[in-house]
């Protein structure tokens, strides 16, 4: 089991010099003593605002987890879904009731509403594709679970929605049959960095990024990996996100993974995405 492998240190945010209003955090750190970091992060949103950002720019809207948690004033941030070069997101993405991308293929994803306690995680496609419709109130997501894990009534009350692939766990256990979400095998049983977000029965959320120690070339993990690790972090729900060099984890502004992205940034090697999940305090916003 996942959970013996590896030397579990638990340390809270406060006692990790982090300022007191946003105390009730908490950061675990993982490690096999080799090659796999893990960085685990734990969210109530009764006491936390939990937001979708989308990244902008005047050619190619990419920016980095990091500058998109400073520029929004979060508090901790996670990279969010998969994307295009250009910035388009690669798969659905939802914020504040405006559709930025939908998806192609019946893949994973999560949807909350504003105040981060009605949360759905499941593989979903859309009635339109963004290009194509008319109007974008007239946009509905379609469930593709079998048998029905959700339904388009329960996707249409959420504010927000964020992409991935696959999903993990659901209903507190491993989902075994990635195929109905046709990635590619490659891509589920080969080590690479990843990030994923996950629900506990309680509410609670957990953001995990897994990363290796030298630049992602070693340690990482696969699917089945991950979706062992979130199931023993208490997840009865859970989704990867995107991962590789996108894989990163902010708190107060500072990266506290070891990326492997593209661009040098504060001394760690990030990356550019098109969207992230930001955290904030209840009382800043």
């Amino acid at each position: 089991m996942i959970k013996h492998f590896f030397i579990k240190i638990t340390l809270f945010l406060w006692i990790a010099c982090i300022p007191s209003e946003i105390k009730g955090f908490s950061y675990e750190y993982i490690s096999d003593g080799y090659f796999t970091s893990v960085h685990i992060l734990t969210v109530d949103p009764k006491e936390h605002v939990i937001l979708p950002v989308k990244a902008s720019g005047e050619e190619i809207a990419r920016e980095t987890v990091a500058t998109l948690a400073k520029s929004y004033g979060a508090s901790a941030a996670v990279n969010g879904g998969f994307w295009k070069a250009n910035g388009n997101p690669a798969g659905i993405l939802k914020i504040n009731c405006l559709w930025y991308g939908t998806p192609i293929k019946p893949r994973g994803a999560i949807g909350w509403s504003l105040n981060g306690q009605r949360v759905l995680i499941d593989r979903i496609l859309t009635n339109y594709h963004l290009k194509d419709c008319p109007d974008e109130s007239e946009i509905e997501v379609i469930p593709m679970s079998t048998p029905p894990h959700t339904s388009p009534e329960e996707w249409r009350e959420l504010e927000h929605i964020v992409g991935g692939t696959p999903v993990l766990v659901r209903n507190g256990n491993v989902i075994e049959d990635y195929s109905p979400e046709q990635t590619l095998e490659s891509f589920l049983v080969k080590k690479h960095p990843r990030t994923a977000v996950g629900i506990r029965d309680n509410g609670e959320w957990v953001f995990v990024v897994v990363d290796g120690r030298f630049y992602g070339f070693l340690g990482g993990m696969t699917i089945k990996e991950l979706a062992e690790l979130m199931l023993n972090l208490g997840c009865i729900e859970a989704l990867n996100l995107d991962g590789g060099g996108s894989s990163t984890m902010v708190v107060e502004g500072i990266v506290i993974n070891d990326p492997c992205g593209e661009l040098k940034e504060d001394e760690k090697q990030v990356e550019a995405v098109s969207d992230a999940i930001l955290i904030f305090p209840t009382n800043s916003l």
